[in-house]
């Protein structure tokens, strides 16, 4: 009886299935990752307005204002609230000559829509300004 070298055809149909199954779950990954990435650059950027905003209060924006409101790329919306914080300063200086300092706490948000969900940055600080 003569023997034929090669695969049965079950034999191939099972390497497909294996193949198949590999590639989805590699597309798959591939997929995640391509979010994830996506996701990641959405963050930075909205790190960056935030802080860019955040530094502009009390140069470019004054500690006198507020709220103001904004959008970049018509992507990201940006707020920014300003109001005083009172704590008793008496407690801590005697003396009277810093009775025109006065605290601001700022608050930076700053937001996106990707489709899927919203998201939001948000940055505080306290900055102090001096009333001459």
């Amino acid at each position: 009886m003569k023997k034929h070298k090669g695969f049965s055809l079950i034999e191939i149909m099972i390497a497909f299935v294996i193949m198949s199954i590999a590639l989805t779950i590699v597309i798959r990954v591939f997929a995640t990752g391509q979010r994830v990435v996506a996701e990641t650059e959405n963050y930075t950027i909205a790190v960056q307005i935030a802080e860019s905003l955040m530094a502009r209060v009390g140069e470019d924006i004054s500690l006198d204002q507020s709220q103001l409101e904004g959008e970049v790329e018509n992507k990201y919306d940006w707020q920014v609230n300003i109001e005083p914080l009172f704590i008793n300063y008496k407690s801590f200086i005697d003396d009277q000559s810093n009775a025109n300092l006065q605290l601001k706490k700022i608050n930076v948000q700053v937001g996106w829509d990707d489709g899927n969900n919203t998201a939001r940055v948000e940055l505080n600080a306290i900055k102090q300004q001096i009333r001459l």
